[in-house]
C-alpha cells in the first residue's frame, strides 16, 4: 500500500486530534560575540533579540492546527511568566482546544537555545521533573 501525504494532509481538517505530554516553551537567544569572559573561558553573548515558541507537546499541537485539525492540547504548566508567554503563542489558532492544568507548585517548563553569530552555543532547560501531585490528575 502506498500512503499518499497529499490525500492524508487533506483529510486532517476531519479529524479531532488529542495531544497529551509536557508542555515546554522554547527561548531562542540571539546575539553575538565581541569577547571572551576573564571569570572563565566562555564567550559574552551580546543579545540583540528573543523569540518565544511552543516546544514539546505544544509544538505538536501546533503543527497538526497548522495542518487543519482540530486539536486538543493536554498537559500541566506553571503558574508563572513563562506559562503567560505559551499562552500568547496559541492566541492565533482558534482550532487548538487547551485543556492546559496551571499548577501552583511547578513551573512551566522552558529551554533556552543561545545562539551567537548564528551558531547555537547553548542550551539551559529550566523544568521540574518530579511526580505530578494527585490532586492535578483527577
Amino acid at each position: 500500500m502506498r500512503l499518499d501525504i497529499n490525500t492524508l494532509s487533506e483529510d486532517y481538517n476531519k479529524k479531532n486530534i488529542l495531544v497529551v505530554g509536557d508542555i515546554i516553551l522554547d527561548e531562542y537567544v540571539y546575539g553575538k560575540v565581541d569577547r571572551i569572559s576573564q571569570e572563565a573561558p566562555v564567550p559574552i553573548v551580546s543579545i540583540d533579540r528573543q523569540e518565544f515558541k511552543p516546544g514539546g507537546a505544544a509544538n505538536v499541537a501546533l503543527n497538526l492546527s497548522g495542518l487543519g485539525a482540530k486539536v486538543t492540547l493536554m498537559g500541566i504548566v506553571g503558574k508563572d511568566t513563562n506559562q503567560a508567554e505559551l499562552n500568547q503563542c496559541f492566541t492565533r489558532h482558534d482550532n487548538i482546544n487547551n485543556q492546559i492544568i496551571e499548577c501552583d507548585t511547578r513551573t512551566t517548563s522552558i529551554k533556552t537555545r543561545i545562539i551567537a553569530d548564528g551558531r547555537q552555543i547553548a542550551r539551559l532547560d529550566s523544568e521540574v521533573t518530579k511526580e505530578i501531585s494527585d490532586e492535578y490528575i483527577s
